[in-house]
Formats: C-alpha cells, structure tokens, sequence
C-alpha cells in the first residue's frame, strides 16, 4: 500500500451536490427546515451558519441539548432491504459554562435501528469534529422515519455545548466507500476507512474538482465523478475477508490545503470486474 501526499494548494470549490441522495434538506440549504421535524428539549434549534465540515461556513442543523433529554429532528425515507451507505458531518462548539469532558453524543437511527452513533469529548481542538460513517441493511421495505439524536446528560443553557450536523446523506451503497473518520487536524493522525468486496484491491482517488456530468467508463461499473485532469492516486491496498481496510495516516500541514474542499472516490476490483463508489467531500482544517 502507499499513501503518496501529493496534495497542493487548491481554489476554494462549491459543495458536492448530490442527485442520488435519499434524504431531502440533507445539507440545510431550503429556506425552511421541512422536511425535517423537531422535537424534544434544547436550547436555540435550528439552522444555522457554521463551519461544520472544516471547508467554510454553511447552513447547519444546531442545538444545545441537555438534561439527559433527547432532542431529535426526523425525517420519512423509502428503503428497500438493500445496503445503503450513510454519511453525516457533525461538530460540536464547547460553550463557556461546559467543565465535563464529555460533550453530547450524537445517534443516526433508521427506524428503530441504530445506524451509528459518536460521544463527543473534549479536546484541543474546538470546535471538535467528526464524519459518522457506516452502512446498513435494512430488514424491511417501505417509508422509515431517519432520526438524528442529540443527548447530552448536563442542563442545557445558552454557555453549555453546542452540536451541529450538516451533509446528511442516505444513498444505494456501492463498493468500494471511503470515510475519513476522526479529527481531520493537519499533523493529527486519522483513520482512512474503505469497505467493500471480501479480498478485493482497491484504489482511492482525489481531486479538487468534481466533473460537470459524472461519466460512465467501459467495462467499469458505477460513474467517474472526479475531474480526471485533477485526480490524483492517494491510497492503494487490499480488503481483508470481511471487505474492511482501516490506515491510521498523520496527513501533513502542506501549506494552502487547510480548509480546502476535496473530493474522494474508491475503485474496487472485485470477481464482478472493476467498479466506482460513490464520492465524497472531505476536507482537513
């Protein structure tokens, strides 16, 4: 395997748009929150701009929650019992009167199911960071409620931590996906994550521009997203027998590339024959 850091600088991009997403108002852009629904106690719901991914200020869902009472926003997907992918940005901002280590948590529920869930706790960097990142298959078809969860066990006030989620994305999984999980810090170590077929190899792209029009290649399935005059091969390896690889990698401080907004893809090469994953934004700070 080899992580060659050829990253340079690069001009600031717009946010990935995304065709294939199940969920509606995943990124907070509508003029109004449906259709998402809230419920439960905080303190100041609602959308806000923050800097939520590490890329630049956008429209986010924020709370402070508190009192061991959860607060919630809820949206209704129609699934099949087929894998899908799911992926959110998330951060949390210490507030003034926050003296615990631990900081909300934040769960990601498809209908009953818990999809994945991170505690927040206090560190160097505030606000703290996290991409969640997992893949579900659900037992049943039809309409489920997607439900984001925030929980923190301290009173809620106006100076007590404060959770914000934006990017939320629910999609058909195709192999090869990528996350980067952890604080995306330059000079901190993190997680690369890919998952897909047992034993496959694989490749993850890079690139500082998305493509006009995704492109379909022959013999390849899935559609290239990146700009192919910009890609760059940045991780190579091979899926153990249950289709996992993880590489904690300390990305380094390269001058220009904080808060720059990057785009992933992963090819696989499985007994199907070649094949795209979904893209993805992910930027370091």
């Amino acid at each position: 395997m080899r992580v060659p850091f050829l990253l340079s600088a690069c001009l600031l991009l717009p946010s990935l748009g995304v065709t294939q997403n199940l969920v509606k108002n995943g990124d907070f852009e509508a003029t109004q929150l449906t259709p998402w629904t809230q419920s439960g106690p905080g303190v100041n719901p609602g959308v806000f701009s923050f800097d939520t991914n590490g890329t630049g200020l956008s429209r986010s869902y924020a709370v402070n929650p508190g009192s061991n009472q959860v607060h919630s926003i809820t949206q209704t997907v129609v699934i099949a019992p087929i894998p899908y992918e799911f992926s959110l940005d998330a951060a949390v901002q210490a507030g003034s009167s926050a003296f615990s280590i631990r900081l909300p948590t934040v769960t990601i529920k498809l209908g009953t199911a818990t999809v994945t869930s991170h505690q927040f706790v206090a560190s160097r960097q505030n606000p703290t960071r996290r991409r969640l990142c997992a893949r579900i298959t659900p037992k049943q078809a039809g309409p489920q409620s997607l439900t984001i969860e925030f929980l923190y066990p301290s009173p809620a006030n106006a100076g007590s931590p404060r959770a914000y989620v934006d990017n939320v994305d629910l999609r058909v999984a195709l192999d090869p996906t990528f996350c980067i999980s952890g604080e995306r810090s330059l000079g901190m170590a993190m997680s690369f994550d890919v998952q897909g077929a047992a034993n496959a190899p694989f490749v993850v792209f890079v690139a500082p521009k998305l493509l006009p029009n995704p492109i379909q290649i022959p013999g390849i399935g899935g559609a290239l997203e990146l700009d192919p005059t910009l890609l760059v091969p940045l991780l190579t390896g091979k899926l153990d027998a249950s289709g996992s690889f993880s590489l904690s990698v300390t990305v380094p401080s390269i001058a220009g590339l904080a808060g720059v907004p990057l785009f992933w893809q992963g090819l696989e090469v499985d007994s199907t024959g070649p094949a795209l994953g979904w893209a993805s934004l992910i930027g370091f700070y």
